[in-house]
């Protein structure tokens, strides 16, 4: 039945109802019982990743890597310095702290670079579920654990081999502190802008619920400082807002918000708007005779 107090027009509920329907009719109810528990959201943590696990382990022993993960690894073994790459982007198309990681992961070298990387990945999804569901204590909270395990899983490598697959736990985090600790929330947030530049629309809303604003505003110039601070201390300081300028020859990629009229308008033969491969780096692109718009 509709509750009273939500608008039909944007509530989720028919939406995970219907879910919840279909995994009802899949699942007997012994089975849910077992797995509803933090147990049975640890074995089911442990079986996805070990998957992804085994998989990076196998690639990384043949010395390879896998999607983004090979620019990123070069990258790291350039020292993110364009001067030693050969081609392709800059490093500084991100920014500054997405590149923490990557240094991480080409600390031993280039070989177990992608098996580091998903690793990192695999911690911080933990790291998640953990918080989520009061370490599994909180059964009320472990149905929301499984359904952003089968999320993770669904998303395949998209969540193991690029940089968004470390700041979706990192925002889920944050979620889960929310309106009742939001300068943590916002600081974390504020640290995943700094990787991938997504979290501060999540930060926007928060700042939108939030009774104490001023807190969330804090917490982003708090971290944007310690930031700047920590650029300085390398010598990056002059290239911190890199990120900004750097992506207008890269054409926009396929997945972005921004590319839709234009992916329909190659679908469609229109204008002259078409799709293609970026063999440098990667992502699959669309270019058009006009852009009005700086790629994200």
């Amino acid at each position: 039945m509709p509750r009273p107090d939500k608008d039909p027009a944007i509530s989720t509920d028919a939406f995970f109802g219907n879910l919840t329907r279909i995994r009802n009719a899949i699942l007997p109810a012994p089975v849910q019982s077992r797995l509803n528990n933090g147990r049975g959201l640890l074995g089911g943590f442990i079986v996805v990743h070990l998957v992804f696990l085994i998989f990076a382990a196998s690639l990384s022993l043949r010395g390879e890597a896998f999607s983004d993960t090979f620019i990123y690894r070069s990258w790291a073994m350039a020292g993110f310095d364009d001067a030693n790459l050969s081609g392709g982007p800059s490093p500084w198309v991100y920014p500054i702290l997405a590149l923490i990681p990557m240094a991480i992961a080409g600390v031993a070298g280039p070989a177990p670079f992608f098996f580091l990387w998903v690793l990192m990945t695999t911690l911080l999804n933990g790291w998640a579920l953990l918080k989520l569901t009061n370490r599994g204590r909180d059964r009320h909270a472990v149905p929301a654990g499984w359904w952003w395990l089968v999320f993770t899983f669904l998303m395949g490598w998209l969540g193991f081999a690029r940089v968004d697959g470390l700041t979706a736990p990192l925002v889920l985090v944050a979620l889960a502190y929310g309106v009742g600790r939001p300068f943590i929330a916002s600081v974390l947030l504020a640290i995943g802008t700094w990787v991938k530049v997504w979290p501060a629309a999540v930060m926007l809303a928060l700042f939108a619920v939030v009774k104490n604003r001023l807190l969330v505003v804090v917490a982003g110039i708090a971290t944007t400082a310690g930031v700047v601070a920590l650029a300085a201390a390398v010598g990056s300081a002059p290239r911190l807002l890199d990120f900004l300028t750097q992506q207008g020859g890269r054409g926009m990629q396929l997945e972005a918000t921004f590319t839709t009229p234009w992916l329909w308008l190659s679908v469609l033969n229109v204008g002259g708007s078409r799709m293609y491969m970026n063999p440098i780096s990667t992502p699959c692109r669309w270019t058009a005779p006009a852009r009005p718009l700086c790629p994200c």
